[in-house]
């Protein structure tokens, strides 16, 4: 039997976009495909820190988050790809000097600007990842905490 590695995305394909509803027939499938000696790994650009519950806990093999800077296998991190400290404070100056509204994911949290700082769309995004209990409202200047992406909404015209 030729083994497969099945890679599954969160939002709209494994749960309904805006719900947290994880379809019995979904999982079923899943569990089958593993029983067959396939691997089964999420492939999504949210972080661990931003996944569902009921995906985090369900039994995949893997996890490919942050866009591919961070893969899991077998509940261990075999691949990191953090930004470097350098790095890091450069992006968190100057989010602060340029007032950028954004905000920044990484393996432990989501770390944005107080709500004062932010606006719209970032601000919607904020409140809904703070009623989530998802994220710390601030964070360093000097970009002291690790991280993989930071995210700058594109504001229509």
């Amino acid at each position: 039997m030729n083994r497969s590695m099945l890679l599954f995305d969160i939002d709209g394909t494994l749960i309904t976009q805006g719900s947290e509803i994880f379809p019995e027939s979904a999982r079923a499938a899943i569990l089958k495909a593993r029983e067959n000696g396939h691997l089964a790994f999420v492939n999504t650009g949210r972080t661990t820190r931003t996944m569902p519950s009921v995906i985090s806990k369900f039994p995949f093999d893997g996890f490919i988050c942050c866009c591919g800077a961070q893969i899991i296998y077998q509940g261990k991190t075999i691949y990191s790809d953090l930004f470097r400290p350098e790095e890091a404070a450069l992006i968190t100056r100057g989010i602060v000097k340029y007032d950028i509204p954004s905000f920044i994911e990484g393996p432990d949290d989501v770390y944005m600007r107080p709500f004062e700082h932010l606006r719209e769309p970032i601000l919607s995004i904020a409140r809904d990842f703070r009623d989530k209990g998802l994220f710390r409202s601030g964070f360093t200047d000097d970009g002291n905490f690790d991280f993989y992406k930071f995210k700058v909404p594109v504001i229509g015209k």
